[in-house]
């Protein structure tokens, strides 16, 4: 697991970096290379955060850090042309949305209980910051497209953003229903 996290991060870092350094050219038309290659740099260290926050809890962080490696990656991919895959009816976009929090959920309420909290306690944790982040999230692409021209959707809470909040509640559901049956 720790391989495929410096490979992660390791590689949004190099990505980042092409984003920023590299000549216009070289990315599609809607890509914007400034804020993609700082946001591709900052998953490199989001990714790592749990490592300064978590220290002393080697193995539930690993799998929690592996867990946010892989849905960032996901996400990467749906950047590089899989978000358009809805158009020949496979929905990437709600996959990641559930496939995300799911991950998120499972590791990160085992990472709470390695540090003593219980199994309930840490999985209504989890699950209230992965809501708050999936609803903050949708008003953060909200900004990034009136403010910033990012591309992403424009209008907040459209029904894209409604089943994409769904589809994040599902996924805490689905981690919920794994960790319940370990009780």
């Amino acid at each position: 697991m720790a391989r495929l996290i410096r490979f992660a991060q390791a590689g949004f870092i190099l990505i980042g970096l092409a984003l920023l350094i590299g000549p216009a050219g070289w990315f599609p038309d809607y890509y914007k290379p400034v804020p993609m290659g700082i946001i591709s740099i900052g998953y490199a260290f989001l990714i790592e955060l749990p490592r300064w926050v978590f220290p002393n809890v080697y193995r539930p962080r690993l799998a929690f850090q592996t867990a946010l490696a892989i849905g960032l990656a996901l996400s990467g991919f749906g950047s590089l042309g899989l978000w358009g895959l809805y158009k020949h009816g496979v929905p990437y976009d709600k996959f990641v949305h559930v496939l995300l929090p799911t991950l998120l959920m499972y590791t990160g309420t085992r990472l709470f209980v390695a540090r003593g909290r219980s199994m309930v306690k840490a999985g209504r944790l989890v699950a209230i910051i992965i809501a708050i982040s999936s609803v903050g999230w949708e008003i953060i692409e909200h900004i990034a497209s009136v403010y910033f021209h990012l591309g992403f959707f424009g209008v907040i809470f459209d029904r894209d953003s409604i089943w994409d909040i769904a589809a994040n509640f599902t996924g805490i559901a689905l981690a919920g229903l794994a960790l319940y049956r370990k009780l």
